[in-house]
């Protein structure tokens, strides 16, 4: 008996349970930074994560192809009106096999709720955390997030026919090529790996999913090492064999953003279809920021000294009778306004003379 034909730890029962919910552990990431002075002196790299839970429906996608951008995270430019996992999905079903796509067209995805009618029940329980996996130095610098999504609350899930298996499939809008992934590397998974295909360059949509498939790999977490199978596309490569998790561990270097929409669904690889259920988004966004003052900062804090100390020497020149020395320096015009004297700030980086 296959074991995806009907693990113990789902309920498999009859479909319409919903509306399933997204259940975030904990309720909200936070950003985390990290200094980067590979990129340049002074430069501190940001990690800024997101998680919608929202649930997205293969109605949504297959029927209705409804716009993600509401549910990616602020700062990413996402191309309005485009449904990532929709677009994912044709950007890597009509690229050649050769290519790393899905064969021109030889797939077809399908919506497994029935127009919204069969939406899953319970919840998807997601631990969810950010991730700095690399400092500078060594460097460069690596953030991205970490991701566990849980289904074992999840019910209405089908009775699985001949061929069935029961999958997570995740669509990308990234803004970076990875390069060739290895299964040695556990230090967090970079992403696509785009650098084979002639119609892709990043930023892309693009179907998350690894060749070859079939092999084992033992992903480093913090409650311990999980076994998983590599899922063959164009299923999430990354799932728990025991308990139909999905573990993801992106990551990229700065600047740059991953947008991911991730659905449960059922796949069958003699049939190729894939039939998508209910889902949400995830991702991250990399940003450099400079903590060196920008030159028109330093401008304005010489020509604000300058001022200070000029009028602090015509104060102590004073000749007896109250006559001041002419300052050497042009009146400011009337109705202008001069900087204010202001205590040092990291910001400013500037301060009165004493």
């Amino acid at each position: 008996m296959n074991w995806r034909t009907c693990i113990p730890l789902l309920a498999c029962t009859a479909l319409g349970a919903g509306p399933i919910t997204i259940d975030v552990r904990p309720p909200a990431a936070t950003a985390e930074s990290t200094p980067c002075p590979s990129i340049a002196a002074g430069a501190m790299c940001t990690t800024t994560p997101y998680i919608s839970t929202n649930v997205i429906t293969g109605a949504d996608v297959v029927l209705n192809k409804v716009d993600s951008s509401p549910n990616v995270g602020a700062g990413i430019p996402y191309p309005a009106d485009n449904d990532l996992f929709y677009e994912a999905w044709n950007a890597w079903d009509t690229l050649p096999l050769a290519q790393g796509g899905g064969g021109q067209g030889a797939w077809q995805l399908m919506d497994g709720t029935n127009g919204g009618a069969n939406n899953l029940g319970g919840k998807i329980s997601v631990f969810f955390s950010t991730q700095i996996w690399q400092k500078d130095p060594p460097g460069p610098a690596l953030g991205g997030v970490s991701i566990q999504a849980l289904t074992g609350s999840v019910t209405g899930l089908p009775k699985l026919g001949p061929g069935d298996q029961l999958v997570w499939a995740q669509g990308l809008y990234v803004s970076y090529n990875a390069g060739a992934f290895t299964t040695t590397n556990n230090a967090g998974r970079p992403g696509p790996d785009l650098s084979n295909t002639t119609q892709l360059k990043p930023p892309a949509f693009f179907m998350d999913v690894l060749s070859p498939c079939g092999a084992t790999y033992t992903i480093n977490l913090a409650g311990g090492n999980v076994t998983t199978n590599v899922d063959c596309a164009p299923a999430y490569p990354f799932t728990d064999i025991f308990n139909q998790t999905m573990i993801d561990q992106p990551a990229a270097a700065y600047p740059n953003y991953f947008a991911a929409e991730a659905f449960l669904g059922i796949i069958n690889y003699n049939a190729k279809t894939l039939k998508i259920y209910d889902g949400f988004d995830y991702g991250f966004n990399n940003t450099v920021t400079m903590m060196n003052p920008e030159p028109a900062s330093l401008g304005l804090c010489a020509a604000a000294l300058a001022l200070l100390w000029l009028i602090k020497t015509r104060i102590d020149n004073k000749k007896p009778g109250g006559t001041a020395l002419p300052l050497r320096m042009s009146a400011a015009p009337p109705g202008s306004i001069l900087p204010a004297a202001s205590a040092a700030s990291p910001t400013s980086r500037c301060s009165a003379p004493q």
